[in-house]
Formats: structure tokens, sequence, C-alpha cells
């Protein structure tokens, strides 16, 4: 059974939000953008999501906290983290990925390659 993909895009560059939400939507995907962790969380209680990319640092909460109450929220989601900041290879990231926290991880900058991969051919970490 195929379901069109639901996506939260979290992230505190408009560009992002916007650049994505172009991307997916174009591909006839449901998609909404938020800029802060707590906006996340709104959304997060509303509806079940298929897909969250986030952001490792927004002005209001650490992106792998966010992680955590996503995953928690909609234990079927895959979860990926998106950032500038912190490296394919970071001991952060292997953990957050070794917890089922992120089902993956995109440094910045990305192509939409790769995003596109985590919607279509992606699956959650967890059991």
């Amino acid at each position: 059974m195929s379901t069109i993909p639901d996506i939260l895009v979290v992230d505190d560059e408009p560009a992002v939000c916007w650049a994505l939400t172009q991307l997916f939507t174009l591909q006839g995907y449901r998609v909404s953008a938020v800029h802060t962790g707590a906006e996340a969380l709104t959304k997060l209680s509303e509806r079940s999501l298929t897909h969250i990319l986030l952001d490792a640092k927004l002005q209001d909460m650490d992106g792998l906290t966010l992680a955590a109450a996503a995953r928690a929220r909609n234990p079927t989601a895959v979860v990926v983290l998106i950032s500038g900041f912190y490296y394919r290879n970071d001991p952060t990231i292997a953990r957050a990925l070794a917890d089922a926290h992120i089902d993956g991880f995109i440094p910045k900058p990305f192509t939409h390659a790769e995003v596109m991969r985590w919607v279509l051919d992606a699956t959650p970490n967890h059991g």
C-alpha cells in the first residue's frame, strides 16, 4: 500500500524551509515547515507524520532533543537530522543513530537528491 508522504520540516533558516517545501510540494507530498522546536511540537501533536526532517541547532531547542520528542510522538516516522554543525561521522550522530532517536543524518549543504532519498527509500531504524 502506497502512502503519500506527510512531511514536517523544522529549520530556523527560512530559505531551507522554503526550498524543502518547494521540493516536496512539487512531488505531490504534503509538507509543513516550521522554524522553532515549539512550533514543531505543536505540529507533532496535531497529526501523525511519515517523515520529520529537522535542523540540529534551533534557536529554542536542541535538534536531538526534538528528535527524541518527535520519535515519542510519531514512533513510525522516519526522523532525519539535517545539520551544518555536526559532521557525518560525529560521535553524537553515531549515538543518536544507535539509540534510534534519528534514522539518518544529512550534512549541510545538501543536494535535493540526498533529501529525496530519505523520503523515497528510508525506513525507520527503530523497531
